[in-house]
């Protein structure tokens, strides 16, 4: 009698019982992705059950491949495939190749180099508010006086929907935490946008939209085709929320870095063409955690 040799057991990876989401790693994470990294290529993080990879190769492989590494299941540790879900999953960054390759080429076309340079000059004109205010103030918050006062302001405007500055402040709050466990800052951040949960769908309907603005041309695209019927309203949501925290996250990663290397910043005070490849060495450097 013949008996089949048994599969070799796979190794399984290192445990962390380690809580990702909790404030002190939050407020410093830079100890746990020590310690990840150093555990091994795949850590399982016990406190939630779910794996994790900290180091770059792991890393690009499972941004890569979507055959292994799905994105359908979410951008967030909960799984939206399943009943109950809480949300509808983005029609853009939470769905794989061959549909996500035709949702993207619908959107790259409705981002025509004239669109794109309108966005620009609505984006450079608000930058010039922002600082000339900045001038006038002379000592300022970087966050309240230069982050938020250009994001909040100019994107909702370039999206083509109009939106209180402190209403965004507490729907990016939200969005953040709804990444991440159903812990005590997720149940905060609900109570806090309770209120406004009703207001913030209706603002991302077809009525909501300013004319000539982004969001209007997404529901036109949808009309034309371009989109599956009834997604227009989640791909102004998904450019919304991403485009919102973000944004306001790179930047002020960027003025953070700056603030603590006075000499470097002395470098493009001197020279401000180096600005845009400061700007991009930031967010490589301390890339927006949204």
């Amino acid at each position: 009698m013949s008996v089949a040799a048994a599969s070799p057991r796979l190794p399984q990876p290192p445990v962390l019982d380690i809580d990702p989401f909790s404030d002190a790693v939050l407020t410093d994470p830079y100890p746990f992705f020590d310690t990840m990294r150093e555990a091994g290529p795949v850590v399982f993080i016990k406190p939630h059950g779910f794996y994790a990879v900290g180091r770059y190769d792991e890393a690009g492989i499972v941004a890569s491949d979507y055959a292994r590494f799905t994105t359908a299941g979410g951008v967030g540790l909960s799984d939206i495939r399943k009943p109950g879900a809480w949300r509808p999953k983005s029609p853009i960054t939470e769905v794989d190749p061959p549909e996500h390759t035709g949702v993207r080429a619908a959107l790259q076309a409705i981002l025509s180099p004239a669109v794109v340079r309108r966005m620009r000059e609505m984006f450079e004109q608000e930058a010039e508010l922002v600082a000339e205010r900045a001038l006038d103030l002379r000592e300022v918050d970087g966050v309240r006086d230069i982050i938020e006062a250009f994001v909040l302001s100019v994107f909702p405007r370039v999206l083509g929907i109009e939106v209180p500055p402190e209403r965004l402040i507490i729907t990016g709050e939200l969005n953040f935490n709804q990444l991440g466990p159903n812990n005590e800052r997720l149940q905060r951040a609900l109570k806090r946008a309770e209120p406004i949960l009703d207001w913030y769908a209706e603002q991302l309907k077809r009525d909501k939209m300013l004319p000539g603005g982004f969001g209007e041309r997404i529901y036109q695209a949808e009309d034309s085709g371009a989109f599956a019927p009834g997604s227009a309203a989640l791909h102004v949501r998904s450019f919304f929320r991403a485009g919102v925290d973000t944004t306001m996250a790179g930047i002020g990663f960027t003025l953070n870095q700056l603030a603590r290397a006075p000499e470097q910043f002395a470098i493009l005070r001197d020279d401000p063409a180096k600005i845009r490849n400061a700007f991009d060495e930031g967010i490589r450097h301390e890339s927006p955690r949204s």
